[in-house]
């Protein structure tokens, strides 16, 4: 009977699983279609119930960033475009919508020049998503692995040298993808950026209302969050600019 009532749950658990991803496919085809219908707002309820059903994918932020887009609800657009790029960083669609998105925004600044190995790793890393960086690591590995095993079965040493030199150079792609991979994994699962949702913001000295006015920020402005007490937040800008803001302000990515 025991062994019966394990069988009913695991198979019903199945069923249950399987009708639930029918359910977000025929939801996630009816967004599209309204969104093809130029039913924006339609469309951005469709994929918002994906959200709240737990599912989660670079397509559906990036759907809803081009619905909130076409509303003309920026803050909304490059919130989901953030999301999707987070998922798919190299995913060239999502960085020139992201990118126009952007030309809304009042607040531009200048990025504080870093040293150039820093870019360069920050710029490696960013380039891919995790499971990409993953998949390099992998295939890496294994084509070290292969050309170290025919390096013991080959005869020439000439050809012993340009084999070793290969699988050595492979065996360093291995352990800079394994590094990215994390590092990626990091960024991805780490909540310390968010977009500026209320019209206009000022950012204070410290965390009180009473507080100097340092400068003042508008809705759309990519912020990074460096610390929190009790309902405000330390951000920090592209041009190294700190200040205070209330939580209530952003929405973290």
């Amino acid at each position: 009977m025991k062994l019966f009532l394990i069988i009913f749950t695991f198979l019903a658990a199945i069923v249950n699983t399987s009708a639930e991803q029918i359910d977000n496919k025929s939801i996630f085809e009816r967004a599209n279609q309204l969104y093809i219908n130029k039913d924006y707002a339609g469309a951005v309820q469709e994929y918002e119930k994906l959200i709240d059903n737990g599912f989660e994918s670079f397509e559906i932020y990036f759907n809803l960033g081009n619905s909130y887009y076409r509303l003309r609800k920026t803050s909304d657009a490059i919130y989901f475009y953030e999301k999707a790029k987070k998922l798919k960083p190299e995913d060239k669609d999502i960085r020139f919508n992201l990118n126009v998105a952007n030309l809304r925004v009042v607040d531009k600044f200048k990025t504080v020049p870093k040293f150039f190995l820093s870019e360069w790793y920050g710029n490696m890393v960013n380039g891919f998503s995790s499971d990409t960086w993953a998949l390099w690591t992998v295939i890496s590995l294994w084509v070290a692995m292969i050309l170290f095993v025919a390096f013991l079965f080959v005869w020439s040493l000439k050809l012993k040298k340009s084999i070793f030199a290969i699988a050595s150079l492979f065996l360093i792609v291995f352990l800079l993808s394994l590094v990215f991979t994390f590092n990626r994994i990091k960024i991805e699962n780490t909540a310390d950026e968010a977009i500026i949702f209320s019209t206009s913001v000022y950012v204070k000295s410290s965390p009180d209302d009473k507080s100097t006015d340092l400068f003042i920020l508008h809705e759309g402005t990519k912020v990074k969050i460096k610390d929190k007490i009790g309902e405000w937040l330390e951000i920090t800008l592209p041009n190294g600019n700190v200040g205070w803001i209330p939580a209530d302000n952003i929405k973290i990515i």
